[in-house]
């Protein structure tokens, strides 16, 4: 998605919410396939994405293996043992 994104390349899922008549970034996605490993490259090319868009959480998965993080107000990167459920 280039979604609001001034970055070159794409995410390639952004999950939206709408707080306060606007609509932010909540998660960004990125998917590898079964091939390649999660490694800190593929987390650092979502990382990127994120940073661009301000979103709460991070998720790479390649259909094996699937990390979550959660983005803290300090921009620390907490990881997460399952993707957590959206409340309003």
């Amino acid at each position: 998605s280039h979604w609001n994104c001034s970055i070159k390349g794409r995410a390639d899922i952004v999950i939206g919410c709408q707080k306060s008549n606007e609509i932010h970034c909540l998660a960004v996605i990125e998917c590898k396939s079964e091939e390649i490993p999660l490694t800190n490259q593929v987390f650092h090319q979502c990382e990127v994405y994120a940073n661009e868009l301000s979103a709460e959480y991070i998720i790479i998965l390649n259909g094996i293996e699937m990390d979550c993080y959660h983005v803290d107000q300090n921009c620390a990167y907490e990881p997460l043992f399952e993707i957590p459920i959206y409340k309003n």
